[in-house]
């Protein structure tokens, strides 16, 4: 089964979500999750079934850590950017030019 966590805004409360009604739903949930406030579309959040959302690592990167729900007990593909020194090369796991 599949999760994809998303932060629901303004308390930034991270949710899995695991149950999609189709496959617009499930892209929409993924778009909210991966979405990075001002950086794709000058937007603070995207809404997800009614509620304004964000990455759903956004509150992990400022206690430097990732929350239990996003570890899966070490069985959750994750794009880590935890595991790269330095807050530059943070923002460079964002660059997809870098994967050519």
């Amino acid at each position: 089964q599949v999760g994809i966590v998303v932060t629901q805004l303004p308390f930034c409360n991270q949710v899995s979500i695991s149950d999609f009604a189709d496959k617009s739903d499930l892209i929409n949930v993924a778009m909210a999750s991966a979405h990075v406030p001002l950086f794709l579309d000058w937007k603070m959040s995207r809404p997800c079934r009614g509620v304004q959302c964000v990455d759903g690592s956004f509150p992990d990167f400022f206690i430097n850590d990732n929350c239990e729900m996003l570890k899966c007990g070490g069985k959750a593909v994750m794009f880590d950017y935890f595991h790269v020194s330095g807050a530059l090369a943070r923002l460079e796991c964002l660059d997809a030019s870098a994967l050519a």
